[in-house]
């Protein structure tokens, strides 16, 4: 049951949930506090990766899992950069629990990402977006590569707002491209605002009031350990190149 403990934030009842269920807890940070890099990157997962460990005191195993596709830079702190996976591109799940319902005890989907140190010596390790509900993946179409993804600054907050997989040098409806959208709180259109299963565990409503104060929030993980996992990460985003920024009216052509 320690699974998904680095995923759960620590915030009032959350906290409670989390040691009754999950025996642990990770400190959330809200988007808006990171930076927003000056300079938009992107590297690309030319395939899914994932690894398997043992987890917990009943050595339950657990399927770690990114998406394939361009990783955009969105946010910043001292020590890196947070590359933001396709949207539902980071999974958890036991391969035995695979025909039941999601839920942290046995598999989900979630936006999130890759936190890529600036230390070449220091592991990376992942980032969801907290939510009571599981993200829908959306699979970027084959092409879909760092040269060829727009993305559109909220005119607000600077940070990515819209990302786009086009092809053939191109980024919006008319190259049948697959639109992500993330909300003002990170989360893909669609995606729960707070209130699900998890609300009804106890407390009622005074429950899922406290998990609406951590919607949107990352939540990171622990430095990853697997050692073909973390090559992967770190040969792909040694390729990091600039990324090209586009305009809203642009993507709705």
């Amino acid at each position: 049951m320690q699974s998904f403990k680095r995923f759960v934030p620590c915030a009032g009842g959350i906290s409670l949930i989390a040691g009754v269920l999950l025996s642990g807890c990770a400190t959330a940070v809200a988007p808006e506090d990171l930076q927003v890099p000056a300079q938009l990157t992107c590297f690309e997962l030319a395939t899914p990766i994932s690894y398997s460990e043992e987890r917990g005191l009943l050595k339950i195993t657990w399927v770690t899992r990114l998406e394939r596709g361009p990783y955009v830079a969105e946010r910043e702190d001292a020590a890196g950069t947070f590359f933001r996976a396709p949207p539902g591109g980071v999974s958890f799940a036991r391969p035995d629990s695979l025909n039941k319902p999601a839920s942290v005890l046995t598999h989900g989907t979630h936006d999130g990402g890759i936190w890529i140190p600036r230390d070449p010596t220091v592991p990376p390790h992942l980032y969801t977006y907290f939510s009571t509900e599981a993200a829908k993946p959306v699979i970027p179409p084959p092409e879909a590569n760092c040269s060829n993804v727009g993305v559109v600054r909220d005119p607000k907050t600077r940070g990515v707002s819209v990302v786009a997989y086009g092809v053939g040098g191109a980024a919006g409806g008319a190259m049948g491209g697959v639109m992500a959208r993330s909300s003002a709180t990170g989360m893909s259109y669609g995606q729960a605002a707070g209130v699900g299963a998890a609300g009804g565990l106890i407390g009622g409503v005074i429950v899922a009031a406290l998990i609406n104060m951590d919607v949107g929030k990352i939540t990171q993980g622990p430095p990853e350990k697997d050692t073909g996992f973390v090559a992967a990460i770190r040969a792909a985003a040694a390729r990091a190149m600039p990324l090209r920024e586009t305009s809203a009216s642009a993507l709705a052509n």
